[in-house]
């Protein structure tokens, strides 16, 4: 993990046994925790993409808008709008292959999933 010119390791995949599959969280560092936290302790009854989906727009709600807005707070200045903090990537690997979730702190979630990539 790297912060500017500060490194160390740090766990950066995890895996939830139930229904089965792994994940990873890129971004802010405390952004990224609270994402880490929220997706492993959701209920995930099926990995059906659509479900899966779901509960990462739900984390979109419950994690990254309230901790961009919280960190907004802290830094009210204009030039801080566009702050890494307000954006996140979560890597997933479901049994229907991988997915690239792309999170914006205005509630945008795209999924690059790796069947639409091959061309």
């Amino acid at each position: 993990m790297s912060a500017g010119a500060t490194r160390r390791w740090e766990q950066k995949v995890w895996t939830v046994d139930n229904p089965g599959f792994a994940f990873g969280v890129a971004g802010v560092e405390s952004t990224m925790h609270l994402l880490r936290d929220y997706l492993l302790n959701a209920s995930f009854d099926t990995t059906a993409p659509h479900f899966v989906r779901n509960t990462i727009v739900n984390a979109v709600t419950a994690v990254l808008q309230p901790e961009y807005m919280r960190l907004l707070s802290l830094i009210p200045s204009a030039k801080y709008d566009d702050m890494p903090q307000g954006a996140a990537l979560i890597g997933i690997y479901t049994p229907d292959g991988p997915h690239l979730f792309e999170l914006t702190a205005n509630g945008l979630v795209t999924d690059h999933h790796a069947r639409s990539l091959r061309r």
